[in-house]
């Protein structure tokens, strides 16, 4: 015969145990609310790639399992999901992406100047991102300047892209002449921003 105090701690856990079974919050739950992206302020050269990943969350702060997609009406932009991202197994012991993976990353190339818009959806839910790119260099380069004794107004050339058009005008006077002399000085950094001593 069992002991009256054991037959109430075994029905306490059976109670307990069909209490806890399944998701208590399951019923409080409406789908996602909202989605999160890391990073918010994307910046990106032209030519690189920059990743971002996004999460949906629900009302209660929790991440939700669901289907992401990704689109840009830039052309300057191209914007792929990544299906490597977080793989799983199938039957086959194979990696496969997720059928439906709580986050998902992105990846964002620039392949120009822009200030464009990339769209991240899920569950009904959207959220743009903007997108900010920039030249990966300038390209600055320099020709040294001829001696400047014999002529009187000299240009010295600096190449730049097309959108940069930059011509440097010196008269033959001492403050000419020594542009030229700095102009010739390997150490001397002639890139924009920085300005020699």
């Amino acid at each position: 015969m069992m002991h009256p105090k054991l037959r109430w701690v075994m029905l306490t856990a059976a109670l307990g145990a069909l209490a806890c079974s399944g998701d208590p919050t399951a019923d409080l739950r409406n789908g996602i609310d909202h989605l999160t992206a890391s990073p918010t302020d994307i910046q990106v050269s032209q030519g690189d790639s920059v990743a971002i990943t996004v999460q949906a969350i629900d009302e209660q702060g929790n991440v939700v399992a669901t289907d992401f997609t990704g689109t840009t009406a830039d052309p300057q932009l191209d914007f792929q999901k990544d299906n490597s991202f977080i793989p799983v197994y199938d039957a086959e012991n194979h990696l496969v992406p997720p059928t439906s993976p709580t986050r998902a990353r992105f990846f964002v190339k620039a392949l120009g100047l822009t200030s464009g818009t990339v769209t991240v959806s899920a569950g009904g839910k959207s959220r743009d991102l903007t997108v900010l790119s920039s030249p990966t260099a300038l390209g600055l380069a320099y020709t040294p300047a001829p001696p400047l004794d014999n002529v009187g107004v000299q240009e010295l050339g600096v190449i730049v892209p097309p959108t940069l058009k930059l011509v440097l005008l010196a008269a033959k006077v001492a403050g000419a002449q020594a542009i030229s002399r700095l102009a010739t000085r390997p150490e001397v950094n002639l890139s924009m921003g920085n300005r020699p001593d």
